[in-house]
């Protein structure tokens, strides 16, 4: 449960520059929509790693998990890149 404590602190400071930085436009270098995009995703990944680090006891099983799965988006990803020369080749 740290790990969750810490992401909430993490979330809590980049969300305290926003409105402290919010006349100012810019934290750390980027503009506020981005920085609060890339606030609003990091959330997310908390969310997803601490589910997983809560779910899993065994890190070999996780591991593998997180394998199959990036796995699975990169077949998918590729597939989607050449849809259009796939369908040229089978003919579609």
């Amino acid at each position: 449960m740290q790990i969750l404590w810490i992401a909430l602190a993490i979330l809590g400071i980049g969300l305290a520059l926003l409105i402290v930085n919010h006349d100012g436009g810019r934290v750390f270098g980027l503009q506020n929509d981005i920085f609060a995009s890339l606030l609003y995703l990091s959330l997310w990944v908390s969310v997803l790693i601490v589910g997983l680090a809560g779910h899993y006891y065994r890190r070999g099983n996780m591991l593998r998990d997180l394998a199959f799965w990036a796995l699975l988006i990169l077949i998918l990803s590729v597939l989607y890149a050449y849809r259009l020369d796939l369908a040229a080749w089978v003919g579609l």
